[in-house]
């Protein structure tokens, strides 16, 4: 069985070798001329990720933006510009306030939900707002929580001065400081053309960061929030937004999204980073699933565990939905970043899985769905069924789960009670090494493990704290309110 594992240009490095580069101050001293605000956490992640993505070859999961239509782009700057952020009334009282992906909505019954935080948004809906990214270019309507404003504008006003203003040349000076630090500094060595493509993200950065410095100051004295939740805070491709919130003295905060593993780069700091004023570009609060992921952080931020009122919710509907089909229905689902692996592995499970007994159901990643069918002409050419739906709903339907990567699928499919199987490659036990899944690592042991119905080791109830309204209305009322 072809495992993916690491290429032959460097040997794998573990994250807590990665971010040994954070240990020394000196990395903290590069900073942009505009607000002092340091450098590094803008490419922070591309680094620490890059230099895993290489290691193991990882393909991006992520489709191309495909050419819009001059309807869908009028729409688009219509509503862009129509639900702005300053188009929110300044007597709208706004205590709590959103920074949301658009990626994270979902259907359901005619209306499109928020999964992250629709549910909590509900808690303190007439104090609550939700300013939300474009997915692709898109917005979605009609929506379950209706207090939801659009954040594109923001990027689309700082554009044109990206190419109409130069990196100032204290600011040149700095940069290359930074990456000459990294290149010598770093343990994973990459080509010159990563550090090109740094360096332009860098000096994008740095020409936006005076108005964006404004417009965010605009936007947080209109409506004045008392706490503020960034998606993917951690990662920094945004930290300014945290920094310039804690300045005013807004409490900053952000929600799990997705499966945080041990060895995630973005959830890993440095020793010199917990003593430093990097705390003040990281969110304050970080409210997770539950213990098992609060436990898995090593961040500045304090873990919270709250739960996961859309998970909680669909567990709660959870049916078992049985048809006339009694083979053992069997989900194979992909992380989106090693698409050779899962072929060679579904090419297995074919081989040894008789299909009399067995059948077999392939679900891409969400982002990998607009180009699924061309990346796994594999699947469609041996008949596989392909699952578009609500991956909640297809729970319901089968009995074990089957991946070759890391995936948040994997551990929701366990908190429903399902059989997890996991190909046992370098890249998963390089994020998890504890076996709380059913490894394996041949073909014969898929076969007995799958045969013998062997239960999934996790304890679904670290997964998920199924006590998230009382969780989340405690934690508002003592952090913001200030009640006990």
């Amino acid at each position: 069985m072809n495992l993916q594992g690491p290429s032959q240009k460097n040997r794998t490095f573990q994250v807590r070798e990665l971010i040994s580069v954070e240990n020394s101050p000196e990395l903290l001293t590069f900073k942009f001329k505009y607000d002092n605000i340091l450098i590094w956490p803008f490419v922070r992640h591309m680094v620490l990720q890059g230099a895993i993505n290489e290691m193991f070859s990882l393909k991006n999961p992520h489709a191309k933006i495909g050419k819009q239509s001059v309807v869908d782009l009028l729409r688009y700057i219509y509503t862009t510009v129509t639900k702005s952020p300053f188009c929110i009334d300044k007597k709208t009282k706004t205590d709590i306030l959103f920074f949301s992906s658009g990626i994270v909505n979902v259907k359901e019954d005619d209306k499109y939900v928020n999964r992250i935080y629709d549910d909590f948004a509900f808690e303190y809906a007439d104090r609550t707002l939700i300013i939300e990214d474009s997915c692709r270019y898109r917005y979605y309507h009609p929506r379950n929580f209706s207090k939801v404003y659009y954040h594109d504008l923001i990027s689309l006003l700082v554009f044109p001065g990206s190419f109409l203003k130069k990196t100032c040349r204290s600011d040149e000076v700095a940069i290359e400081g930074l990456i000459s630090y990294l290149k010598n500094n770093f343990v994973y060595k990459f080509q010159s053309n990563f550090w090109n493509e740094a360096r332009r993200v860098l000096h994008k950065v740095s020409s936006r960061l005076p108005r964006l410095h404004k417009l965010y100051l605009k936007l947080f004295n209109n409506i004045r929030p008392k706490i503020i939740f960034l998606e993917d805070a951690n990662y920094g491709r945004k930290s300014y937004i945290i920094k310039w919130a804690k300045d005013l003295r807004i409490i900053t905060a952000e929600v799990q999204h997705g499966a945080i593993l041990q060895e995630h780069p973005a959830y890993n700091y440095g020793d010199a980073v917990f003593k430093s004023e990097y705390v003040n570009y990281l969110p304050d609060f970080y409210l997770s699933n539950g213990k098992f992921w609060s436990d898995s952080l090593t961040t500045p931020s304090k873990a919270i565990n709250i739960g996961n009122p859309y998970l909680s919710n669909k567990l709660a509907n959870f049916q078992r939905n049985r048809t006339g089909d009694n083979r053992y229905k069997l989900l194979i689902i992909s992380g989106g970043t090693a698409p050779e692996s899962l072929m060679n592995l579904m090419q297995t499970v074919l081989n040894i899985l008789p299909p009399q007994d067995f059948k077999f159901i392939f679900r891409p990643h969400p982002s990998e769905m607009p180009f699924a069918n061309s990346r796994y002409k594999y699947v469609i050419e041996n008949k596989i069924e392909f699952d578009r739906d609500s991956l909640y709903k297809t729970l319901e339907e089968v009995d074990g789960v089957l991946s070759a990567e890391f995936s948040t699928a994997i551990f929701e499919a366990a908190i429903f009670g399902k059989d997890v199987y996991v190909l046992k490659t370098p890249l998963f036990t390089y994020h998890y090494s504890k076996e709380i899944f059913n490894y394996f690592d041949t073909p014969q042991e898929l076969y007995k493990l799958v045969t013998d119905r062997n239960k999934t080791k996790c304890d679904p109830k670290i997964l998920l704290d199924s006590n998230w309204r009382s969780n989340y209305r405690s934690f508002i009322n003592k952090v913001v309110y200030d009640l006990e």
